[in-house]
């Protein structure tokens, strides 16, 4: 089941998701789903190649923008911002813990 923290009313940060959970953010509102998480990070979680697939089939927009632990993720918080600005958006953005995407939202929203 996922964990999902709102930090605005168009932004859910969240752990690990899993194909069995995009039917349900699809169900709830979601249009976009962020992978913070580089698919060689742990080799038993879900890809990002499966969760863009299952994106696909529910109707949502998938992007992959990894960020490495310790690395600088500035670019990451730029392209959120540009996601953030599109009308009628509800966004899920998920890490292994949710850490990252929530310290790309945060990066994100003092760009602006």
């Amino acid at each position: 089941m996922m964990e999902l923290t709102s930090l605005s009313n168009t932004f859910w940060a969240s752990p690990q998701i899993f194909e069995t959970d995009l039917a349900d953010l699809a169900k709830d509102g979601y249009t976009d789903v962020i992978c913070y998480r580089p698919d060689d990070e742990h080799p038993e979680e879900t890809s990002s190649v499966r969760i863009a697939q299952a994106c696909d089939v529910h109707g949502l927009s998938f992007y992959y923008h990894p960020i490495v632990p310790g690395e600088p993720f500035e670019d990451q918080a730029k392209a959120l911002t540009e996601l953030m600005s599109k009308p009628n958006i509800k966004i899920c953005a998920y890490c292994r813990s949710g850490a990252r995407a929530t310290k790309t939202f945060t990066q994100a929203c003092l760009i602006v």
